[in-house]
């Protein structure tokens, strides 16, 4: 399990396209908005089954998950003026914060912009 803290207003990048993001936290809730490729689906863990849309916004309580997908889950660990949550997910899936999602994307080279040569 990865654990990463999140103030609201601030995601996590799981994989190429989903992402987990802090809209409000509140006492002892926090408010997630997931956002998944069509076809995954959202659920809460103690509920079999789920939504099948693209974004879903959830509510959570300390220890409370959420599953994405058949192999992703997201617990929340602790409330306070953030969250912290954990991430169970298989090894192959790369799980970011978004700043460093950002920057990764920016690293990549531009579909127009040619690669350097090899001398």
């Amino acid at each position: 399990m990865l654990v990463l803290t999140r103030r609201a207003n601030e995601s996590i990048q799981i994989g190429p396209n989903i992402e987990v993001s802090v809209v409000a936290i509140r006492r002892s809730k926090v408010r997630l908005l997931v956002s998944v490729p069509a076809g995954v689906a959202i659920s809460r863990a103690e509920q079999p089954g789920g939504y099948i849309r693209t974004r879903v916004i959830l509510n959570r309580k300390t220890g409370e998950s959420i599953r994405i997908g058949a192999h992703i889950q997201v617990k929340v660990t602790r409330i306070s003026n953030s969250v912290r949550l954990g991430i169970v997910a298989p090894l192959s899936i790369q799980i970011l914060r978004s700043e460093l999602a950002d920057r990764e994307v920016r690293r990549l080279p531009s579909p127009m912009r040619p690669l350097p040569r090899a001398a």
